[in-house]
């Protein structure tokens, strides 16, 4: 993925598809077998508002990234020549020992740009290699300016400095990387991390419970799949919920399958009821609605307005809010809800 020939990409998919881990156990490491000593800049900007967001994430995030080099001071010094406001402070880590050392500003300076540590990454890269990591991209969007900014800096890093930019919103990123006249369009190769298939699962799962004594076949492992509308990390609570109360249980059935959902609905029904408690007695509706007929094809027929109460172009309004928090995807199948627990909760109990 961050060849020489493919150093710009959009890594696209759902959340809790696995994107972060496959970022930080797969590709990092390989990087670093190349770059032994690299600065690998892992920012997350999710929920970011303004542009001093973005900065203060970046800040943060390259400061944990010295800090993972073995020649943090040196880098440290090489900052500091160039960027003639930073202060760098150094504490000690009270578990270790060890020092660690942050950037620093001169008191009544602001923060420091993200364009302008951007621009550090490329002149540090010559030296010992850099790798850019940008987790939910797309919520940039939504503030002036940031996308001609990224636009700006992101032209400027040499080619071979490997830059991810990840997104959980598909639609936001096709926006900003595909729309015509957008500042990022044709910025990177787009890849979406694909579906996992019950051939490919039924190996993994067998591994785990196989030291229990309990094991599934392909059949249960589809209606697993589908019954957690193909998310990992919800497939992988069902996993884990068999490892802990299915010990000697021979082959698992679909019935172990439903022991498993309702057991995991009990144990999670707190954050279940403070994560619907956010939203208004019409969301609550709608959202409870679309967890018995997903997938949902036509949100504004006459059926589903009729079952939610609510007009042709006040669905519309609340279906696009609703996908870009995230809360619903638009699938070939039309929509559903992005966590699948949350959907097996609704129907139990609302």
């Amino acid at each position: 993925m961050v060849s020489n020939a493919v150093n710009r990409i959009v890594f696209m998919g759902k959340r809790n598809m696995g994107k972060t881990s496959l970022i930080r156990s797969r590709i990092i490491p390989r990087f670093r077998s190349k770059h032994s000593d690299a600065l690998i800049v892992i920012v997350d900007l999710l929920g970011v508002r303004e542009l001093d967001h973005i900065s203060q994430r970046f800040q943060q995030a390259f400061s944990r990234a010295i800090n993972a080099t073995r020649s943090a001071e040196t880098l440290i010094r090489k900052i500091t020549r160039t960027l003639a406001n930073v202060r760098p402070r150094m504490s000690f880590d009270p578990l270790t020992g060890n020092p660690e050392f942050s950037l620093g500003i001169e008191e009544g300076n602001s923060l420091i740009p993200f364009s302008t540590l951007i621009a550090q990454m490329a002149q540090l890269h010559r030296d010992q290699g850099a790798l850019l990591v940008m987790d939910e991209f797309q919520d940039i969007a939504e503030i002036p300016e940031a996308e001609a900014l990224f636009r700006s800096a992101l032209q400027e890093l040499p080619g071979d400095l490997p830059v991810i930019a990840m997104g959980s919103k598909k639609h936001i990123l096709a926006r900003i990387f595909a729309a015509p006249g957008a500042p990022l369009a044709n910025w990177g190769r787009p890849l979406e991390i694909g579906t996992i298939t019950a051939a490919d699962y039924l190996p993994y799962f067998n591994e785990r419970l196989e030291p229990i004594g309990s094991r599934i076949d392909l059949t249960t492992m589809q209606a697993l799949i589908e019954s957690m509308s193909f998310v990992p990390e919800a497939i992988n609570m069902v996993g884990d919920w068999w490892q802990r109360h299915r010990q000697d249980a021979g082959t698992l059935d679909e019935m172990a399958i439903e022991a498993a959902i309702a057991g995991i609905l009990v144990e999670r029904e707190s954050l279940f009821r403070e994560y619907i408690g956010q939203f208004s007695a019409k969301v609550e509706r709608v959202l409870t609605v679309l967890s018995r007929q997903t997938p949902v094809t036509a949100p504004q027929s006459a059926s589903f307005l009729a079952a939610t109460g609510l007009s042709s172009g006040g669905m519309g309004s609340l279906i696009r809010r609703l996908e870009d928090r995230a809360i619903i995807y638009r699938e070939p199948v039309g929509i559903i809800l992005a966590d699948p627990l949350i959907g097996h909760w609704l129907r139990r109990y609302y």
